[in-house]
């Protein structure tokens, strides 16, 4: 994996090694662009924390930034097709599923938590005297009220050869073609491997992120519609997240000795298909747009 050029510009061991990794990143990608600004990252210290002895970190991090994909625009196209509702649970599941593989995604699960933590603490403030407006800021983004083919995806969602007949059943060949990339995608997402840590470096690691005292920022956002339950709360948890001034982790952040190179090409093993997930997402996402963009919504 190292080589020369790797070698040539690097002022460190590590920083040789970062190198490699970032062009493997790259050539994943295969000329697509990251809508999620990916990082990944070798270090022997995480950031403020006092440099462990004889210890690596791994580090995968997507933008501040998060990116949302609508699912109205691919739902009002299936108008006429009797699969409808079970190809759109099906296609928020591979989507969701395989986004959550890779970095924080905030889809209904996420909501409902917000939801359920933002109604107890409004009551337990009411109780203590305050004047809060549980009605008027949380019953009106009940998650409750989110479509039903999100909401009961589970239940709805196609498998194996009912998934494929479905979606050979969809008329529009672009659409088609973009419920078969996201199926796949999130076949391929399943076989994604990442080392398991040891014990020591697992206890490691908890000391060196104690200071990230905040939740990675999602990097994705999936609803229906950008006035659903769901926008609301991720808009709200990401802007408590901004404002909050609190050092976010990075989804996924591995810790190994330098010497333990089995772990290492375990990480090297999986980030192709790590790579190649985001480059699906990113794809489905410049999608999304495109499709409603077409749709002309207005203020619909």
């Amino acid at each position: 994996m190292l080589c020369e050029k790797h070698l040539e510009h690097a002022t460190s061991p590590v920083g040789a090694v970062e190198a490699a990794l970032a062009e493997i990143v790259t050539e994943n990608f295969r000329g697509a662009q990251d809508e999620f600004d990916i990082t990944a990252s070798i270090s022997d210290r995480l950031e403020d924390y006092r440099k462990p002895e004889n210890i690596l970190f791994f580090s995968w991090s997507n933008s501040p930034d998060p990116q949302y994909i609508p699912l109205r625009p691919v739902f009002e196209r299936l108008e006429n097709s009797p699969h409808r509702d079970q190809l759109m649970a099906s296609l928020y599941r591979w989507l969701y599923g395989s986004a959550s593989k890779v970095f924080d995604a905030f889809g209904f699960d996420e909501a409902k938590n917000v939801y359920t933590w933002r109604k107890e603490w409004y009551a337990e403030a009411r109780e203590n005297g305050e004047d809060v407006d549980v009605e008027g800021d949380v019953e009106a983004s009940d998650p409750a009220k989110v479509i039903s083919y999100i909401r009961d995806s589970e239940r709805l969602a196609l498998k194996d050869a009912h998934a494929i007949d479905a979606i050979h059943s969809i008329a529009d060949e672009k659409l088609r073609s973009a419920f078969a990339n996201a199926r796949q995608m999130y076949a391929a997402t399943r076989r994604i491997k990442l080392p398991s840590m040891s014990e020591e470096c697992r206890r490691i690691l908890d000391d060196a992120a104690y200071y990230m005292d905040s939740y990675p920022v999602p990097a994705l956002g999936i609803s229906h519609w950008r006035d659903d339950p769901i926008v609301a709360w991720f808009d709200e948890f990401c802007q408590e997240q901004f404002e909050s001034g609190s050092t976010c982790r990075a989804p996924i952040i591995l810790c190994f000795r330098p010497e333990d190179t089995a772990f290492f090409l375990q990480i090297v093993a999986a980030l192709p298909g790590l790579v190649r997930t985001v480059a699906g997402l990113s794809e489905w996402t410049r999608f999304s747009l495109e499709l409603e963009n077409a749709s002309n919504y207005g203020n619909r």
